[in-house]
């Protein structure tokens, strides 16, 4: 339905639903594309047969006999000019099919690609960096985008640097970097779980404590204050870090690190205080995949870019599996995805409620030491977008989450017009 008409079955009229009805019996024979007049003409069997069997009105029959085959132009973007996108999708395919892929031909590839979305991103990406260069009177950021649908895990556009059309480096894919406060809604979902509400009260106090390597660390808040105590939501919010390290060792690093892993984190390099603060090395394409289970309410759906393959002969030969495997409740991610929103309403990321008044965002924003790395990841109803913004020399950007991921994301949502998140 996405490839044919840009939307999922669920928002499908009787006439489009009648058309893929029709390309069961032979997806190649009635391809809507290739020949249109053998498409119409079958879909409108299939609403005749609607008709007849009392499914739809006769005022619904006339209406939907009248319509136009509706699909989207085919090749409204070419896949070899998104190179960061081909690049996951020929990993997807060997790690699917390996060298038997090969040994097929006519093979028709049906993948998650939105046009829409793509140029959204680049465009957001290319406009974004040199105001962020111009204002911090600095150069060479580079950047990385991983943008999925919120419901099935779909890669809808993807950005691997800042040159869009480099076949090169996946920063998105390959750039492992650390993640810094884009790990907490991790923790906090982690405490929704064992039993902490937002209201619960957590200590903001001096605290010291032993590193990987030994040595003393005291975890420190950004504005280098303490409060004393603060309510659960305000830690999060305004990204406080010693509330959070005290929760997380109240909760348990260990039952931290197997919320990350229920969220789709395949490994995790650190298991001392200081992962806790995202002292831990992820790509893009990582971080997407965690808050992904957050976005689909505690089901994990794999990443993809692939969705179907068809023979030459037109049967299925892949589909992607649209049911995901339960790791969170619902309530618990609700809660989670409710105080991201605070986030973006009054916290770390509040200047989106003025560059969008009236539009719910759920979102995270993460630095890293020096500055060194500038990290945002938003949620409106329809989009998970993760954005990375720093330097391959590894030297400071002079950006914090909010001051440079936030704006290349809040560029995008300019473009792709937000869809407000539904808050429960």
């Amino acid at each position: 339905s996405v490839f044919y008409f840009g939307r999922y079955i669920a928002h499908l009229n009787a006439p489009q639903m009648a058309l893929l009805i029709g390309q069961v019996k032979g997806p190649s024979y009635y391809d809507p594309w290739r020949y249109p007049e053998r498409a119409l003409e079958r879909r409108d069997m299939i609403i005749r047969l609607l008709s007849k069997n009392g499914k739809i009105s006769t005022p619904e029959y006339r209406e939907a006999i009248s319509r136009p085959l509706g699909i989207i132009p085919r090749g409204h973007m070419s896949i070899s000019k998104v190179p960061a996108f081909l690049s996951l999708l020929r990993r997807e395919l060997k790690t699917t099919f390996g060298d038997a892929l090969y040994d097929q031909s006519g093979l028709k590839i049906f993948t998650s690609l939105d046009p829409l979305a793509q140029r959204a991103a680049e465009t957001a990406i290319t406009q974004s960096l040199p105001r962020l260069e111009k204002a911090r009177n600095i150069s060479g950021l580079e950047t990385a985008m991983v943008v999925t649908d919120r419901h099935y895990g779909r890669v809808i556009a993807i950005v691997g640097g800042r040159n869009t059309q480099y076949a090169g480096f996946n920063r998105a894919l390959d750039a492992s970097r650390p993640i810094g406060s884009v790990v907490k809604p991790a923790i906090y979902l982690t405490a929704f779980e064992q039993g902490y509400d937002l209201n619960s009260p957590l200590e903001d106090k001096p605290l010291r404590l032993n590193n990987q390597y030994g040595n003393n660390w005291q975890p420190k808040n950004y504005d280098r204050k303490y409060r004393g105590e603060v309510p659960l939501y305000q830690a999060l919010m305004q990204s406080l870090n010693v509330p959070t390290v005290n929760l997380g060792m109240a909760l348990g690093i260990d039952n931290v690190i197997d919320s990350l892993k229920r969220l789709g984190v395949e490994k995790v390099d650190n298991h001392y205080p200081s992962m806790l603060l995202g002292a831990l090395n992820m790509s893009p394409f990582q971080v997407s995949q965690m808050y992904q289970t957050i976005a689909t309410a505690g089901e994990n759906h794999k990443l993809t870019a692939l969705v179907a393959v068809v023979d030459a002969e037109g049967d299925l030969v892949y589909q992607q599996n649209l049911k995901g495997s339960r790791r969170f409740s619902r309530e618990d991610t609700d809660l989670t995805i409710y105080n991201m929103t605070l986030v973006a309403k009054q916290g770390t990321a509040r200047r989106l409620s003025w560059q969008f008044p009236g539009i719910n965002f759920a979102g995270k924003t993460g630095s890293t030491d020096n500055l060194r790395d500038s990290w945002f990841v938003g949620l409106d109803n329809r989009d998970v977008v993760t954005v990375w913004v720093g330097r391959d020399d590894n030297k400071t950007s002079t950006l914090t989450g909010s001051s440079g991921a936030l704006t290349v994301f809040g560029d995008y949502m300019k473009l792709r017009s937000a869809d407000s998140l539904a808050i429960n």
